[in-house]
């Protein structure tokens, strides 16, 4: 509803008005009085309720929300509620003992598309006997003793006197668990002699003994810890005093920049094989740098201010790169940057991002997917003023939701899963842009509503949104990079910024080798000492030290080194 025109009336004229009212004497330019105040009061009315919804959509940015699930919802759903015609805020509870309710108008009827095979009763998994606890082969890590029975053995005679022999029985684990700090040390006190006559000392060396004060597994550590875990490095420091082992935040920093050029060399070449990959995922999270910053007090009108951490998964032969790029370029322009590194013989590739425009303008050798769980969102947070409308989309989408969850559940080849949502969700999806399309012809939602926006957003992105009733392979949503910049706000909520631009790019090369290690089931300590352990041979070929590789290059050294067995 547009602005109302400013009513020019006073008080005296106010009393005037209502005393022709009730003697019923109204002449014309009253009754357009009177009806500019009607227009004014539902004006007053919408504005209120926008204002609401752009709180409610601040409180969320600052984390004063709960995860968008149905259940979450405030308000009751469509099921269990009648809306009063023209009356789209004022519900009436239905009673459980009425047979039939009254439908409204303008709402969705899902039944015919709901498969009772797709109730999420049956996608349920039942959990397993002792659900929820760990098995001694979860302790992956774990040193491993063998211990032999103190007085027995095999082939002994039973000590029962049975007359029976001993066998080898499936043996007992336990799983002992010790407390450690996260960095420890170890004193060495090494003996020294020296000559009476020619003063020459002479110090204890034992063969064997690495004397190095930082160990490889203590830059790992460290960086593990900040960039992964989020834990920042003077919290680090605090803790490592309370424990008698000093580690200062500063000798950590330079422990951390000493790790990264030794994994450069790995990290180019990720990059420019996540430039290769054949779905490719972008977003961005807020970042903080105190240096740019500092520069932006200094920046004129319409010079760039802000700051962002983009994270970009690329998917390349099954294989997972995860990056990520702190600074001031936005997920587009680190986009078009990583695109600059694709090979022209390579042909088009999904790639998955929001329907930002800075997005959209990019123009690759790409077939664009566009995320559902945004054009969701944007329901979901008006959910409380619209519940029959977004009550609609949302369960609509949801039925969606749980056939991708059966395709995932049977582990269908892309193929299968295309014509499996053709069959089963595209009726639903085509179901729902003609209902919206016929509100906004039937002009029962006003269009520049926050609803009106929501639904407008959907199907001006209708073909992104859907791509993948088109497209083998393509995702619905954008939620798997936006899970990897959790690693980011975590990072960015306990350690709150970082200092320089520099120092945000170690940051982002770091943390990209420790997540893309993490996701690809290997273990990032291991990964990070390996490579320190071996960064001669990492510079000289990194493409054989990529985290899902390198165990196989170990192992082809260790050969190497193993002495020839005897003819």
């Amino acid at each position: 509803m547009k602005k109302m025109d400013r009513i020019e009336i006073d008080e005296d004229g106010i009393k005037a008005l209502l005393g022709r009212f009730e003697s019923n004497t109204l002449n014309d330019s009253d009754k357009q009085i009177i009806v500019l105040i009607v227009q004014a009061y539902f004006w007053i009315q919408s504005s209120l309720k926008e204002a609401k919804m752009s709180i409610k959509r601040l409180r969320n940015c600052f984390g004063f929300s709960n995860t968008e699930k149905r259940k979450n919802l405030s308000a009751a759903s469509p099921s269990q509620a009648v809306l009063i015609e023209g009356e789209e805020d004022v519900l009436i509870e239905a009673d459980e003992s009425d047979a039939v309710q009254k439908p409204s108008q303008n709402l969705l009827d899902l039944s015919p598309f709901i498969d009772p095979d797709a109730q999420e009763d049956n996608l349920i998994k039942e959990p397993a006997k002792g659900h929820g606890r760990l098995s001694h082969e979860d302790y992956v890590g774990a040193d491993v003793q063998e211990h032999a029975h103190e007085s027995l053995s095999r082939g002994d005679p039973c000590p029962n006197g049975c007359g029976g022999k001993l066998y080898f029985f499936k043996p007992k684990i336990m799983v002992c668990l010790k407390g450690n700090s996260l960095v420890t040390a170890t004193k060495h006190i090494l003996e020294k002699l020296r000559c009476n006559l020619c003063s020459e000392i002479f110090t204890a060396f034992p063969a064997n003994l690495s004397l190095k004060k930082y160990d490889e597994t203590v830059k790992a550590q460290v960086a593990i810890a900040k960039f992964k875990m989020g834990l920042p490095n003077y919290r680090l420091e605090k803790w490592q005093d309370m424990i008698g082992v000093p580690l200062k935040d500063s000798t950590q920093w330079d422990l951390i920049k000493s790790l990264a050029d030794d994994i450069e060399p790995v990290y180019l070449v990720m990059e420019k094989l996540a430039a290769q990959g054949e779905l490719i995922s972008h977003d961005d999270t807020p970042a903080r740098i105190l240096s740019c910053i500092k520069e932006n007090k200094t920046r004129q009108p319409g010079e760039r201010t802000g700051m962002f951490t983009t994270s970009i998964v690329s998917r390349v032969q099954n294989r997972l790169i995860c990056l990520f790029y702190p600074g001031r370029k936005h997920s587009g322009e680190n986009m078009s940057d990583l695109m600059a590194m694709r090979s022209p013989d390579w042909g088009p590739f999904l790639r998955m991002c929001d329907a930002l425009n800075v997005n959209l303008k990019l123009k690759f050798l790409e077939i664009l997917c566009l995320c559902l769980a945004h054009g969701r969102r944007k329901f979901y947070e008006i959910y409380e003023y619209f519940p029959g409308e977004c009550g609609c989309v949302i369960d609509a989408l949801a039925l969606v939701y749980k056939y991708e969850a059966i395709s995932k559940k049977e582990k269908m080849e892309p193929l299968k899963r295309l014509a499996y949502h053709q069959e089963k969700s595209a009726p639903i999806l085509n179901a729902l842009k003609d209902w919206m399309v016929k509100t906004f012809e039937e002009a029962q939602v006003e269009p520049n509503s926050s609803l009106g926006k929501a639904m407008q957003y959907m199907l001006k992105h209708w073909d992104g949104l859907t791509r993948f009733l088109q497209v083998p392979g393509a995702l619905l949503d954008n939620n798997f990079v936006e899970r990897t910049l959790k690693v980011q706000i975590m990072s960015r909520k306990n350690s709150l910024f970082y200092k320089t631009e520099p120092s945000a790019a170690i940051s982002g090369k770091i943390t990209s080798l420790i997540h893309t290690c993490f996701e690809n089931k290997g273990n990032p300590l291991a990964y990070l000492v390996a490579l320190q352990q071996n960064s001669a041979r990492v510079s000289k070929s990194p493409e054989s030290w990529l985290p899902w590789n390198y165990r196989e290059t170990m192992e082809g050294l260790e050969e190497e080194r193993a002495p020839p067995l005897a003819a």
